[in-house]
């Protein structure tokens, strides 16, 4: 089930904006969870995830939310999707870009296989560590990791 339209290019990309419970019930129903919008700032539902990632917790350890990422990823969400549209070009971009929680959820792509050096397609990066670099939100740590990580 795709159901393509509106603002965000699908109601599972809408969804990943916050609406877990939504995002479950629409990959359910059988919604393309590798479906890449030609509209929008996100591009796909595990952007927008990634993207939109919370810290829920600052003590006494830094908490962040992201049980949609998990839900997309263990539907099948492929990690090094390509995107036609949107802002960040990956999920690994848009974690790097400014996810509140950007080191925790570039460590849980990673964790599922993302290439922390694939050449981004489309979007105003080229690569994860070209965002982290270029974010106004400029996180060491998390640049940190991607360099641990071998990016380049």
């Amino acid at each position: 089930m795709q159901l393509s339209c509106g603002q965000y290019g699908s109601a599972l990309i809408a969804a990943s904006y916050g609406g877990e419970h939504i995002v479950s019930k629409l990959i359910k129903a059988g919604a393309d969870v590798n479906l890449r919008s030609k509209i929008g700032r996100y591009g796909s539902a595990l952007v927008a995830a990634a993207a939109n990632a919370k810290i829920v917790a600052m003590e006494p350890c830094v908490v962040v939310d992201t049980d949609i990422m998990r839900l997309l990823l263990a539907a099948g969400a492929e990690a090094n999707l390509q995107l036609n549209t949107g802002k960040y070009g990956s999920a690994l971009a848009a974690a790097s870009a400014g996810s509140d929680g950007g080191s925790v959820v570039a460590q849980l792509l990673l964790d599922w296989g993302a290439n922390i050096n694939m050449t981004l397609e489309n979007g105003e990066f080229r690569t994860a560590l070209e965002a982290a670099r270029g974010s106004p939100q400029r996180n060491n740590d998390l640049e940190k990791l991607l360099l641990e990580n071998g990016a380049k």
